[in-house]
């Protein structure tokens, strides 16, 4: 009797389970590189979207369908939770943070203590962004994150690679998010981030 109590209870759970995050691969939008600004008063966040079709092995001239196919969307917002609130409204598909592999932070937003710190609370809040990613610094993300699915099929994918694919160790150069929280909840600073810029349509990462 006391199997079956415990088989029915465990059946409940994995059905609300389900209910919370069951929204099934396909219906979901999968940054894998995400950029954070902030201008005239204003978030400026841009996510970067995984192709799946090209991910999946499907060939690079298969049609993507995550977040409509488009692989780079930007939303405006006082907070965080108006830009939610914005992709919640206009978008398809579910966003599903739990693959972002490197975020950018853009110049101006560093240079405000107050919008920097709360960038970086609400990314620590939220746990299913792995604290792995790489991070780091541009004077102009937008133009970053253009290259997106354009001759770099995966942004995320690219920057990461630049450490993680070559050997003699320069993994360890990477700075993650993990360090950028610990920097800035111990002593309210910042790590000294790689600087992003643009050559011939191809990411330039300078020390």
């Amino acid at each position: 009797m006391r199997k079956w109590i415990c088989a029915g209870v465990l059946a409940i759970l994995a059905v609300l389970a389900w209910g919370c995050q069951g929204v099934e691969p396909e219906k979901r939008a999968y940054p894998l590189v995400m950029a954070f600004d902030w201008e005239e008063g204003q978030y400026r966040v841009i996510y970067g979207m995984a192709n799946l079709a090209v991910s999946t092995g499907q060939g690079k001239s298969a049609q993507d369908t995550s977040a409509g196919g488009q692989q780079t969307i930007l939303f405006e917002g006082k907070n965080m939770e108006e830009i939610v609130a914005l992709y919640n409204e206009t978008q398809e598909y579910y966003l599903d943070l739990g693959h972002v592999q490197a975020v950018i932070f853009g110049k101006n937003l560093m240079a405000s203590e107050e919008e920097y710190g709360k960038i970086l609370s609400y990314m620590e809040d939220n746990p299913v962004i792995g604290d792995g990613a790489a991070v780091f610094a541009s004077s102009d993300p937008e133009r970053i994150m253009k290259l997106n699915g354009g001759k770099i099929e995966s942004l995320g994918t690219y920057l990461t690679g630049i450490y993680e694919n070559r050997p003699g160790g320069r993994s360890k150069e990477m700075v993650t998010l993990k360090n950028m929280y610990r920097s800035w909840n111990e002593d309210k600073k910042t790590e000294k981030l790689p600087d992003l810029d643009v050559k011939e349509d191809f990411p330039k990462i300078s020390a």
